[in-house]
């Protein structure tokens, strides 16, 4: 009896994380499988990188997010650094990047990421966004995949998000842009 209490606890481990690999329900998925491809949205200056906005990253980030009614995980800032910022952003970082800034679910099996990059004057950041698109993982959580995966850039700012749900992902697109 005494081996089955040691066991226990291993054997409820296992299963936990083993439901955590499992099937997904994409009843809320519009496109359940699939990678949304569409072009890179540009506003406020059409493709230069002309500053728009002052303010730090993180409080452009606070300022748009209010706007989305979309119900959101419980998201926490992650720290960027030059070990993390490829896994981030999909590109290696390089001279152009000003500053960085990330939001991501507490929890790490959600397909659900935020980052977003403040270019210097002068680097092209419809360019850069390009780049992060194409060379982000959405596969890079464990055992689940973002459906929705897009960027859009204003002036200076390029926004990436990662979701599996792609009207929540639109909304906070387009909160963004409209910010």
């Amino acid at each position: 009896m005494k081996s089955i209490t040691k066991i226990l606890p291993l054997l409820l481990a296992a299963l936990l994380t083993l439901s955590a690999c499992g099937t997904r329900d994409t009843a809320g998925d519009a496109n359940p499988g699939t990678t949304t491809t569409a072009g890179t949205t540009t506003t406020a200056g059409g493709g230069d990188n002309t500053p728009t906005d002052e303010r730090s990253l993180k409080e452009i980030y606070d300022g748009f997010m209010t706007k989305v009614k979309a119900e959101l995980p419980s998201l926490v800032e992650t720290p960027v650094d030059k070990d993390n910022f490829e896994y981030y952003f999909g590109i290696k970082k390089s001279a152009d990047v000003k500053s960085a800034f990330v939001s991501e679910p507490m929890m790490g099996a959600i397909p659900f990421g935020i980052s977003m990059l403040r270019v210097k004057e002068g680097a092209d950041a419809a360019a850069i966004a390009a780049q992060m698109k194409s060379g982000v993982d959405p596969r890079r959580w464990v055992c689940v995949t973002a459906s929705y995966v897009e960027v859009a850039v204003k002036g200076d700012v390029i926004l990436l998000v990662l979701d599996n749900d792609d009207a929540r992902g639109t909304e906070i697109i387009n909160a963004f842009k409209n910010a």
